[in-house]
């Protein structure tokens, strides 16, 4: 809505997360390209998952790379509006120049132009910090696929803008999310290009098919660890995988599939939650028997 002769409005959701993706997309790509000032009203917002916070920053970033301004309205909640400075939004929001809207020194949210291999690890220090029950080993299989999550963008998305991370734990109920988001050219694209999928394939059938133990769309290479792998990981520690690639979303769970068409997207975003409950105390699988080992 318009605010006023010079800005345009939106009104985020009080829990800016993966289930009002679809419509935020939808919203933020119609205001794209408008010449107003666009307001990002999040005074009533309360959460922001890792997936709505880079949502948020590509939107902001590619306004600035047209040269048009967005703006935030804080949050009345005082621990999201920390967030929202802490994590780096608020300063891509801030800046009028691209090169120093990204605070390389600030793991939260980063945009990547290429594979660091240090980002990985930092960000999995950072969320173990901040779980404060994440064990050396867990720490180790938590750095490990999130190499294989930005390495996968990294080779597979060929975007020239590059690719996002996002990481966040919430005290609250226990859970760690980590998200990975590229404006490539989509899993679908990807795997035909690689001779590994018909053409007429399915952006759904796509996604299935990448799940699958040791697919890649790396010419003559067998798979990496694999989202089969991440999806059994996070499953076994009451978590959940989403990805979301082209006109689909996959929701993986350890006893729901969920498979729905989405409004379409540029690229592919890798959403990865779990409750790092299930790795203290007894229930704590030793590291030789964790569903996500290495050998």
């Amino acid at each position: 809505m318009l605010h006023n002769d010079n800005e345009i409005e939106i009104m985020l959701p009080r829990l800016v997360n993966e289930s009002w993706s679809n419509t935020l997309m939808q919203r933020l790509a119609n205001e794209l390209d408008q010449s107003e000032v666009v307001v990002l009203n999040a005074e009533k917002v309360v959460w922001i998952s890792p997936c709505g916070t880079i949502l948020l920053a590509d939107f902001a970033m590619r306004r600035l790379l047209r040269n048009k301004r967005v703006m935030i309205k804080m949050p009345r909640h005082y621990d999201t509006a920390q967030y929202i400075n802490n994590s780096g939004l608020l300063k891509i929001t801030r800046s009028t120049n691209i090169n120093d809207a990204i605070d390389v020194n600030n793991i939260q949210l980063r945009l990547l132009r290429k594979m660091e291999p240090m980002v990985p690890e930092s960000l999995s220090e950072f969320i173990a910090t901040q779980a404060n029950n994440v064990n050396d080993d867990e720490k180790y299989l938590l750095r490990m696929w999130i190499t294989e999550l930005l390495t996968n963008a990294n080779d597979h998305a060929k975007s020239d803008f590059g690719f996002w991370v996002c990481g966040r734990y919430n005290p609250i109920d226990h859970n760690i999310r980590i998200c990975v988001a590229d404006s490539g050219i989509g899993i679908k694209q990807s795997l035909v290009d690689a001779d590994k999928l018909p053409r007429n394939i399915d952006d759904k059938k796509a996604i299935e098919k990448a799940l699958e133990e040791g697919m890649t769309s790396r010419m003559g290479k067998t798979g990496g660890l694999g989202l089969k792998h991440i999806s059994s990981y996070v499953k076994s520690h009451g978590g959940s995988l989403t990805i979301l690639s082209g006109a689909a979303r996959i929701y993986l769970a350890r006893k729901t599939k969920r498979i729905i068409k989405h409004e379409r997207y540029q690229g592919t975003i890798v959403n990865v939650m779990f409750n790092t409950k299930t790795i203290s105390g007894d229930g704590r699988l030793p590291i030789d028997q964790t569903p996500f080992r290495f050998e």
